[in-house]
């Protein structure tokens, strides 16, 4: 299984703020209709919001620079199957 971790960028005091809440919230509900089903239970869409400081980035622990620009960040993690993983073919 692989993790897989996403960023999307979004400029402070912007009108990327406001899309990107719309966005969110789109994809929170096609994530809801299309990826939740009985057999694999609850699972939570929300995004967690993430210190910079120990966000195991090394782009941005790296460029001190880089993350004081950064007004807040969130992660939403997925795992990644592929149907190797789910033969365990080696």
């Amino acid at each position: 299984m692989k993790k897989v971790v996403a960023y999307r960028l979004v400029a402070v005091e912007s009108p990327e703020e406001e899309d990107h809440d719309s966005c969110f919230k789109k994809e929170l509900i096609s994530k809801m209709w299309f990826e939740w089903n009985e057999y694999c239970g609850y699972r939570d869409f929300q995004v967690e919001t993430v210190d910079i400081n120990d966000c195991d980035d090394e782009f941005l622990e790296g460029s001190p620079v880089l993350a004081e620009d950064v007004k807040v960040m969130y992660r939403r993690s997925c795992y990644l199957v592929t149907l190797r993983h789910l033969l365990r073919v080696k």
